[in-house]
């Protein structure tokens, strides 16, 4: 576990470094401010890959560790700890059921193409619950006033815009790591996870931008294996054991689907 522990250590601190650099860009008020946003949002969007680590209690040794840090991780997208770490088990049993209000079953028009990739229903949903006083949504609250509360105090939006600007490109970003997960295998509704999920082979940029998310059959088959190792156990399976596809192979098929207006299956 100790290396595991090094290792989000070190990605955290590179996430910490991205953020920066994204916040030089932005508050340095030139056209380079677009790519400042641009960061932001990765930073925001790549935070879930690694909440996703401390949902399974592998990123940390210790279960409020891991509840603390993923917490944390979430606050930037609207995202409970609590709330998804029960959606995620449940999907864990079952790979159709999904979080953050996806409904792929939907995902045939354009329209609903624009509202999953925005996160449109997560945003609207956790927005009601934080103004509801959802206690699974504390730590969200606490961070939203603590904003306004700065903003406030320094007569300046720029706290705010710092939080919402890059909203838009992280919801992006995310829902395209998380998509072709399951989408369109002819056994979803299986509980075979070398049929039911995907491995996305990929370069070293890509697998450390998703976090080794690209080797998602494998963390079905063995949920608590830590991260850094899904990739030796998927090359230590039989070749053609699981279902393999590239990235550009899922997203060819899927918007070719979308345009001809059927359902988003992949072939």
């Amino acid at each position: 576990m100790e290396g595991q522990v090094a290792r989000f250590t070190r990605r955290l601190a590179e996430q910490g470094a991205i953020w920066l650099a994204g916040y030089a860009l932005v508050i340095s008020a030139t056209p380079a401010a677009l790519a400042g946003v641009a960061l932001l949002g990765l930073v925001y969007a790549r935070n879930l890959e690694f909440m996703h680590e401390c949902l399974h209690a592998t990123a940390l040794p210790r279960p409020r560790a891991n509840a603390l840090f993923g917490t944390l991780l979430g606050i930037p997208m609207l995202v409970s700890f609590t709330r998804w770490r029960r959606e995620h088990m449940q999907h864990h049993r079952d790979v159709r059921i999904e979080g953050f209000r996806y409904a792929y079953d939907r995902l045939t028009t354009w329209p609903e193409y624009a509202l999953h990739a925005l996160m449109l229903r997560h945003f609207a949903d956790a927005a009601v619950c934080i103004a509801r006083g959802d206690r699974r949504y504390r730590a969200v609250t606490v961070a939203l006033a603590l904003v306004a509360c700065v903003a406030a105090a320094l007569h300046s939006w720029l706290p705010i815009v710092l939080w919402i600007a890059p909203l838009p490109l992280a919801a992006i970003v995310h829902t395209h790591i998380e998509l072709p997960e399951h989408l369109g295998l002819d056994a979803i509704a299986s509980n075979d996870p070398l049929r039911n999920s995907r491995v996305l082979p990929a370069g070293a940029f890509v697998t450390w931008l998703v976090n080794a998310n690209n080797y998602h059959a494998i963390h079905h088959v063995a949920p608590r294996l830590p991260i850094a190792s899904l990739r030796g156990a998927f090359t230590a399976l039989e070749p053609g054991s699981v279902e393999t596809c590239s990235y550009g192979a899922f997203y060819r098929a899927f918007f070719a689907r979308l345009a001809r207006g059927a359902q988003a299956r992949i072939p």
